[in-house]
């Protein structure tokens, strides 16, 4: 089960640019290169295999963007 994350429109256009990702254990952006479709990658951060591309978490719904 993962907790949703709810971002800026800008914050999630930078991270895209960028190319980072999202850590649905960490809840947050995270600063590693992370292809936009990956799943399950690893975050370095908190050592779990919950880090998504940043398209493929809007898309599986993991985050939302702040009208």
């Amino acid at each position: 089960m993962y907790t949703l994350g709810i971002i800026t429109k800008s914050d999630y256009q930078n991270a895209d640019f960028q190319s980072l990702g999202w850590c649905s254990h960490c809840i947050k952006i995270s600063g590693e290169e992370v292809e936009p479709d990956g799943r399950d990658w690893l975050c370095h951060e908190c050592g779990n295999y919950t880090l998504f591309g940043i398209e493929e978490a809007l898309i599986q719904g993991l985050i939302e963007l702040e009208n």
